[in-house]
């Protein structure tokens, strides 16, 4: 855990002050790391994940995309969904990945793209509050 991360569980009263969303054409899921909030959102439409990564394997590509980021609020705190996406809260660091296999036991992805979102995000949650 990185110093600032420390900080900032202290400032929070012990509360982790932020928390991993991650989203894809089937439905969301958060949790307190992103490699949670991923491997939930594919358990929790494994035969949906298994058949399209699959049904895309047979097409030549490389299997089904999905996307995190992390949203600067603690995991309690209500916020609204919007188009598959958090809206009106900060988020930063966000990712494309892909889901490259799925069975009964086992899921598997690789990170294929990071985007620098965290001005942007910012601007658009004080827009949302003001």
């Amino acid at each position: 855990m990185t110093q600032a991360k420390v900080q900032a569980y202290a400032d929070n009263n012990g509360v982790q002050p932020d928390h991993y969303f991650a989203t894809c054409a089937f439905g969301w899921k958060v949790a307190d790391t992103r490699d949670k909030a991923i491997r939930g959102l594919i358990e929790g439409f494994r035969g949906e994940a298994k058949r399209t990564t699959a049904n895309l394997h047979k097409q030549g590509e490389m299997g089904m995309y999905i996307w995190s980021t992390r949203v600067e609020i603690p995991l309690d705190q209500k916020y609204e969904i919007s188009y598959y996406q958090p809206k009106g809260v900060p988020i930063s660091d966000s990712r494309e990945h892909c889901v490259t296999y799925v069975s009964a036991k086992h899921v598997a992805w690789a990170t294929t793209k990071v985007h620098d979102n965290t001005a942007n995000a910012r601007a658009q949650a004080e827009r949302s509050n003001a």
